[in-house]
Parts: structure tokens; sequence; C-alpha cells
């Protein structure tokens, strides 16, 4: 008999910062397949994208459409392609809380909302581009907090708002919460982005023999097969977030989604 979706017996909001960590976890191993195949996906298409600003960077002459090519374009790349997978993968493990088995192309087909979601992922790279103006080292290395922003992109794909409406009713929701908010994303982010670096860097010191050319090769697969692995966590992580103000501000539950789900 074909095994139906796995009914976790909790619900994990509202939550603390150790709670949202461990929890994390518990979603991921909700829908892992899904989730890591989703971020494969993104990931080569990202990496396509930033292989060819990449390339016209190094064709032109200009110091501004340099800069532009090789960090802005690739930055809105990597923070709208993460924005589209983080509100993707919060689709189906808010479906999973509910009880429902959901594929990452089943939520395309449900009215799913690419546009507005690619909208809040365009805002949250020019945030992060301006962070970066001062923080720049800092902002690159928790990249990942960006995706969505976390809240914002799961009204909007959870609810169905536009990026305007959604943008409102996260502030209403996090009103009284944002730094308690912004200090756990942080924390997530920067973890994710150690263990990425650092593997990275062990891809490149196993390939440290091979030509210049076949190493970087081999070592950007290498990172967006541990992008795939650990993206999903930071999705598990920024639905955990949208669930806990949610429910502090309106005493959301498990019942209430697997109705809202339904």
């Amino acid at each position: 008999m074909a095994r139906g979706p796995q009914q976790p017996s909790y619900f994990p909001a509202p939550t603390t910062f150790l709670g949202l960590i461990a929890n994390s976890l518990r979603l991921y191993r909700l829908a892992p397949r899904t989730m890591i195949f989703t971020f494969l996906t993104l990931g080569i298409l990202e990496a396509v994208l930033r292989f060819l600003s990449a390339g016209i960077a190094d064709a032109v002459s200009s110091e501004s459409l340099d800069l532009a090519f090789g960090l802005v374009i690739p930055v809105v790349v990597a923070v709208t392609s993460g924005s589209l997978g983080v509100a993707i993968a919060g689709v189906v493990m808010a479906d999973r809380l509910a009880g429902k088995a959901t594929t990452a192309r089943e939520v395309l087909r449900s009215g799913f909302e690419v546009r507005e979601v690619l909208a809040s992922g365009l805002f949250a790279s020019i945030i992060a581009l301006v962070l970066a103006v001062v923080l720049a080292p800092i902002i690159l290395l928790t990249l990942v907090m960006f995706f969505g922003p976390p809240v914002v992109v799961h009204v909007i794909a959870l609810e169905h708002d536009g990026l305007q409406p959604a943008l409102s009713r996260a502030r209403a929701m996090s009103k009284g919460n944002l730094a308690r908010l912004v200090g756990i994303l942080f924390a997530v982010a920067l973890g994710t982005g150690l263990l990425h670096f650092m593997l990275t860097q062990v891809g490149f010191g196993l390939t440290d023999s091979l030509e210049e050319w076949a190493q970087g090769a081999i070592v950007l697969g290498f990172s967006i097969v541990v992008q795939a692995v650990l993206y999903p966590y930071v999705a598990a992580a920024g639905l955990i977030a949208y669930l806990d103000v949610r429910a502090r501000f309106e005493d959301f539950g498990a019942d209430d989604l697997r109705t809202e789900r339904s």
C-alpha cells in the first residue's frame, strides 16, 4: 500500500529560537526530495544566468557595467531565485503540515502567484544590495536571509496576496517581534552561509591538482548540490517564522492551517 503524506503531531508555532532550529529540521524531513529537487533546479538556472553575467562582465570595459554584471545582477538572480524556491517549499511544507502531499509542480499549477513572488524577490534583493554597500562581507555571507523576504513571501504564497498587501500584512504581524525575528533569521543564515563556504573550500582543496577550468566546473556543481541540500532548511525556518508571527498575531493554529489548505 502506498504511503500517504507524513502527518505531523505538532504545530511549530509559536516558538522560541531553539524551537525554530529543531522544528526546521523536522519540517525539512516532511518533503526532502521535493524541496532538494526544487532548489537543485533553481540552482542550475541561477548558475547559467550568473555564468552569462560573468561573461558579459569580462567582455565590457566600463567599470559601471562591470559592477552591474559582476555583482549586482548575480545578487539579484540569487535572491530572486532563492525567493521562488522558498515560496514553493513553503507551500509544500504547509500542505504537509495540513496532511496533504503536494509536489512543486502541483504548487505551480494551483494558482501560485509567480509574478508576485518574483517581485518580492526583487524587492528583497534591492534591500540586500543597499545593505551590502556598508556591510558587503556579512551580507554576502548571509544572503539567504533575504530570500523572500520570509514572512512577506509566505503571505503571498499561502494567503494569495499581492506584494503591496503582503508587505502591509507582514509589517502588522511582525509588530513587536521584528527584532527577534531578524535575529533568528540572521543566525540561521549565518550558520548556513558559513557551512556552505566551508564545504566549498573543501571542494577547492580536493580539486586543487586539476586544471583551473575543471576545478571551477566541479566546485560549481558541488556548490549547487550543497545549496540544494541546505536551502530547504532555510525555507523551513522562514515558514516557521511566518507561522510564529501569525500565531502570535491572530492565534493561528494547526486546525486553522488545515482549514486554509483544504
